[in-house]
């Protein structure tokens, strides 16, 4: 059985030779392969992922139906630092594919996983990750979205700190509740529901940058299909909540960029 760590640098090879394998073979129509040299930008490529483990009864050790892995996710080239580009390239890579790796594969499951690029642009990368899962006895499937946002200087993932001048998250919470009692019929119901939840736990939402604003999912408080908001972010343009923002967030060059734009 292939370790995570074989996994990872099989996948690394197949995408410097161009191998035509399950782990590193990009779509033939080039989607997220093309280099994007313009700002501080990072070369992305999308790889496709189709694996699958025969599962095992726990107790009997008879063989079952198989576990599933499919889908696609994001690898990026060209940061000057090692230690980043390992660290960001280890954050994109889909934690189900461990289950494979590290004797999970006892309960037989399929799950279906995607992530796509949101924003590629002046040392910042936001993606848009998104599946759904079924392990045999479940009801029903278990869908998940959420979005992120990475330093490509530094391949850490962008938390409520790193771009908040609150760090505890109550400002940027209070933003979104706002935002959410001023939108649609579903997003009011959505904060009476859920304001209390996410305004005490603020670093459960799921929020990634763009160029426009601060995108939000709140697909977390739920964890199935009925999250409506999955299907349609939020946005928290950077005009409305420049008073919140950091001045010191290395993501700071994009909302200066609007304020500046005509």
């Amino acid at each position: 059985m292939k370790t995570l760590t074989t996994f990872a640098v099989a996948a690394l090879l197949s995408i410097a030779t161009g191998c035509a394998t399950s782990r590193g073979e990009a779509p033939e129509d080039g989607a997220g392969a093309a280099a994007q040299s313009v700002g501080d930008s990072v070369t992305v490529q999308t790889v496709v992922v189709d694996e699958s483990r025969p599962a095992r009864d726990a107790s009997t050790g008879d063989l079952m139906t198989t576990c599933a892995i499919e889908g696609t996710y994001l690898r990026v080239s060209g940061i000057a630092s090692t230690t980043a580009a390992r660290a960001l390239n280890d954050a994109l890579l889909p934690v189900e594919l461990g289950i494979l790796d590290e004797g999970g594969c006892e309960r037989a499951f399929v799950i279906e996983t995607s992530t796509s690029v949101l924003l590629n642009e002046k040392g910042i990368l936001s993606v848009t990750r998104s599946g759904n899962e079924h392990y045999a006895g479940m009801a029903h499937t278990n869908n998940t979205f959420y979005v992120q946002s990475f330093s490509t200087t530094t391949g850490r993932k962008l938390e409520i700190a790193d771009v908040f001048s609150d760090a505890s998250g109550a400002e940027f919470a209070a933003a979104l509740y706002a935002e959410l009692l001023s939108g649609t019929p579903e997003q009011k119901s959505m904060a009476e529901a859920y304001g209390d939840r996410f305004r005490s736990q603020p670093d459960r939402i799921s929020f990634a940058l763009t160029k426009e604003g601060v995108e939000v999912c709140l697909t977390p408080f739920a964890g199935h299909a009925d999250f409506a908001l999955a299907a349609e972010p939020i946005t928290l343009r950077y005009a409305d909540v420049r008073n919140i923002l950091s001045a010191r967030s290395p993501a700071a060059p994009l909302w200066d960029a609007t304020a500046t734009s005509p």
